[in-house]
């Protein structure tokens, strides 16, 4: 490799690094409720706005989701390896949590009437 090969192979990297950094971040929108799926039907929706635990019971197994500082979270779950209890809290629309032993599917969603945006096209 060429001393004149360094340093294109130097300013690409440093080109790059840049435009890396520079690159706009995307813009969370907050939930306002939470819908909860089981086995693919809906079980039922809860605001995020209202402190409370719900317990999901279903044919497949039993979950409790608290739901504290707009956020919703799984505090219990009856399933063998407890994996959607360590995903994280629902805060943003289309974070979700996916319990699949118990075939049940967590997601926040925005207020009725508005949507959010997921991409713009000309």
């Amino acid at each position: 490799m060429k001393r004149n090969d360094r340093i294109l192979l130097a300013v690409l990297l440093l080109v790059t690094g840049l435009l890396f950094c520079l690159q706009p971040q995307p813009v969370q929108t907050k939930a306002a409720f939470i819908e909860v799926k089981a086995d693919g039907q809906l079980y039922g929706t809860w605001r995020l706005d209202s402190p409370q635990t719900v317990t999901i019971d279903t044919a497949y197994g039993k979950n409790e989701i608290r739901i504290m500082d707009n956020a919703a979270f799984i505090i219990h779950s009856d399933c063998p390896n407890r994996d959607c209890a360590r995903q994280g809290k629902i805060v943003n629309i289309g974070d979700s949590i996916i319990c699949l032993p118990h075939k049940l599917v967590i997601e926040g969603k925005a207020e009725t009437g508005t949507a959010a945006v997921d991409a713009v096209a000309r």
